[in-house]
């Protein structure tokens, strides 16, 4: 039963949605056609986590000119994310 809600959960947290709120059971924000994927652990509290688009700052490449944000700024995590 515990899989299938997980399955569930896993399920509605994919959808294209720039913001949303990740606590510590982990979560997934996809948004600007990049995914931030936050493992179970990373995070002791709920943060709302945004990717926003931007300009590349001077000075700086970016695979294929794009570049973005993710905020709330200064966040850390306990654990490696995967973006």
């Amino acid at each position: 039963m515990r899989c299938l809600i997980t399955l569930c959960l896993l399920i509605l947290a994919c959808g294209e949605d720039p913001a949303r709120t990740i606590g510590p059971g982990g979560g997934m924000v996809q948004g600007e056609g990049v995914t931030v994927v936050v493992p179970p652990g990373a995070l002791t509290s709920d943060v709302q986590i945004l990717i926003e688009r931007t300009d590349v700052p001077e000075g700086f490449a970016a695979v294929g000119g794009r570049a973005f944000r993710f905020t709330p700024a200064g966040l850390t995590f306990e654990v490696p994310l995967t973006v």
